[in-house]
């Protein structure tokens, strides 16, 4: 059998019984060959492991990933004649030819005769997502049997697979693709440092505002990671500041942003101005398994190639050892403006997906660009006003950034939003939910990140932000009809991204000795005040909670 079938609106290939085709001289391979040849196929699957593990290899050369189906638990697998069920031992095995896994939903949240559902999920999504593999849950349809705890909801089914606190499988095969996809078609939503709008970012506080929130987004608050102590030392141009953790527990206290106080005397929250402690990345990876995101965790990695070259820090090194250590179960997202940080991640650590963060403001990307990245990122994030430009916040013409990476299947998170009424533009009437209207449905991108998650909430609650009959006011403003009827002069159009902007030297394979880097700062303290601290100036290193 071969079909087609929607999983996130992704076209797929499904392929059963090549033994039989087999049997009959049929050759199902080179069948399947010529259609990737002919059509744009982003999977494959098939139940049978013999055929896969043929085929995945063909598959090199084009964007089609191979995904291994089970069937129910007792069946066997006619290649190896083991019941599938046990096949689900065989993590490493399955990774070396398959990027990812389609089970019968009963895998993941199993039912009893009764139609009962169980009290806890299995960690087949946790294991598989830990191993770097894909997971797809099959079996769904309206007109099905299923638990009497969903109320004979569908749609709260679908919900259960991907919102339900704890993790989030990657699609659905189902009967019914328009009620999946009032289930699954959602913005991602990231909180840089937590709720940032309330509390002081990178906070206790701002963590826990951002759950408390969003319980129904996906969230990532951010958090300052202090691993390596140094004290400090003139550069070019600066003076720094390196503090230890003890240090900075003891004589540093948070402050909340108000990034448009200056201009406009806007205060955020001025009775928890300084509110909250910060955590370091051991005490905010245990707040992520104590409060278990839905989809992972994202950390933020800068500055890797001053830290190595210039105070013989592996930032890289220490951040996948904590990791380690930390035993998450969740997904783990890695993001950088350095690529060169990513692909040493993706050296050391192939299972983490990687997001590559573009500062500069661009109007356009160069094919060869959008490749470069392709080779090691899952994921990009580009500023708003790389996507829809604008001058003094009249909107211009939204450009073609998102759409090419989207082509290269490169999804895109836009960054920054606010509420206060200076930060959105004028073509919006300075409303922060419209501002994410334009985004999301205007310009297609696949996730925001913001300070003020309960906003986005707000719109995601909304029922005019989903579905077909979106009413005439929900429409997304057009970018240029305000800047049409100024007299604003006509401003240089910024630069496209080229590879050249983004090929960096490979980091070293080892740290570099700190002798050979700082041979003029005298040891200040015993070396045991030392041993946990951070480069807090630089903003080093920043961790995310995942939450859907």
């Amino acid at each position: 059998m071969l079909s087609i079938s929607p999983i996130i609106e992704k076209p797929r290939r499904i392929l059963q019984h090549d033994k039989f085709y087999t049997d009959h001289k049929l050759n199902m391979m080179s069948y399947l060959l010529n259609i990737t040849r002919t059509f744009a196929v982003d999977y494959v699957s098939s139940p049978e492991l013999s055929f896969l593990r043929r085929v995945a290899p063909r598959l090199n050369d084009s964007n089609t990933q191979a995904v291994f189906r089970f069937l129910e638990s007792g069946e066997l697998e006619p290649s190896t004649g083991l019941a599938y069920g046990s096949l689900l031992n065989n993590l490493t095995f399955i990774s070396t030819f398959a990027s990812g896994i389609m089970v019968p939903k009963n895998y993941i949240w199993p039912v009893n005769e009764d139609l009962e559902l169980a009290s806890a999920s299995t960690s087949v999504v946790q294991d598989f997502c830990k191993a770097g593999l894909e997971v797809f849950a099959a079996g769904f349809a309206n007109d099905f049997n299923f638990a009497y705890d969903y109320s004979f909801d569908p749609l709260k089914e679908y919900l259960n697979f991907v919102d339900n606190g704890n993790f989030s499988v990657d699609g659905v095969l189902t009967d019914s693709p328009l009620t999946a996809s009032a289930a699954i078609v959602k913005p991602v939503v990231i909180s840089y440092g937590g709720a940032g709008g309330m509390f002081p970012s990178c906070t206790d506080l701002a963590y826990k505002q951002a759950v408390e929130d969003a319980p129904q987004s996906q969230i990532l608050p951010s958090v300052p990671v202090f691993l390596q102590s140094r004290r400090s030392r003139v550069f070019p141009g600066a003076y720094t500041f390196n503090f230890t953790w003890e240090e900075i527990q003891t004589n540093l206290k948070p402050e909340i942003s108000m990034p448009y106080f200056g201009l406009y005397g806007l205060r955020r929250n001025p009775s928890k101005s300084n509110a909250g402690a910060f955590l370091n990345l051991t005490e905010c990876l245990a707040l992520a398994k104590e409060n278990p995101p839905r989809s992972g965790v994202l950390i933020n990695i800068e500055h890797a190639p001053f830290l190595l070259e210039n105070l013989g820090f592996g930032v890289i090194e220490e951040v996948l050892k904590a990791l380690n250590a930390s035993d998450l179960k969740q997904e783990v997202i890695i993001q950088s403006t350095n690529s060169s940080a990513l692909r040493k991640v993706q050296q050391l650590n192939s299972s983490y997906k990687l997001m590559y963060k573009i500062e500069e403001l661009i109007r356009d990307v160069e094919a060869s660009a959008v490749k470069e990245i392709a080779e090691f990122a899952s994921f990009v994030a580009v500023s708003k006003v790389s996507i829809c430009l604008d001058n003094i916040k009249y909107l211009l013409n939204k450009t073609r950034v998102v759409e090419k990476f989207n082509a290269e299947k490169l999804p895109v998170f836009t960054y920054l939003f606010q509420n206060e009424f200076v930060s959105v533009s004028w073509d919006v009437y300075n409303d922060p939910i419209a501002d994410i209207n334009l985004f999301i449905k205007g310009a297609g991108v696949e996730g925001l990140i913001t300070e003020f998650p309960a906003t986005v909430e707000a719109f995601r609650r909304s029922p005019c932000s989903g579905g077909n009959s979106t009413p005439p006011y929900w429409t997304p403003v057009t970018p240029t009809e305000l800047v049409n009827m100024s007299r604003l002069p006509a401003l240089p159009p910024p630069p496209s991204l080229a590879d050249g902007d983004i090929v960096e030297p490979p980091l070293p394979s080892m740290p570099i000795p700190l002798s050979s880097v700082l041979p003029a700062l005298a040891p200040v303290g015993p070396p045991a005040a030392l041993a946990a601290a951070a480069v807090l100036l630089l903003g080093t290193t920043l961790v995310s909670l995942l939450l859907i």
